[in-house]
């Protein structure tokens, strides 16, 4: 964590909890965003293994971190896109 960076100062003062980083990265921290990022990579690589062993019609995400699903459904997406296999591509991805 940066000192100078919003997740820095707010520590100052609480307990840092996930909707800080939401909340920083909407207002571009590039810490903030730099760990949205990662979480896109990580669920991104988790929805890949539930469409190869379920082939769902659609996953539900809640939660809240989900509050930040618009600012990681690129990434996400293209995690799911680069490591799926062919068969379990969603079309509308």
């Amino acid at each position: 964590m940066h000192p100078e960076g919003l997740l820095g100062i707010w520590s100052a003062s609480q307990m840092i909890e996930a909707r800080h980083v939401v909340e920083g990265a909407r207002q571009g921290d590039p810490t903030c965003l730099a760990l949205l990022r990662e979480e896109a990579a990580y669920l991104g690589a988790g929805f890949t293994s539930l469409i190869h062993l379920f082939s769902p019609e659609r996953i539900i995400m809640g939660g809240g971190v989900s509050q930040a699903f618009d600012l990681m459904i690129d990434d996400i997406h293209a995690v799911i896109r680069r490591d799926a296999t062919e068969p379990f591509v969603p079309g509308d991805l």
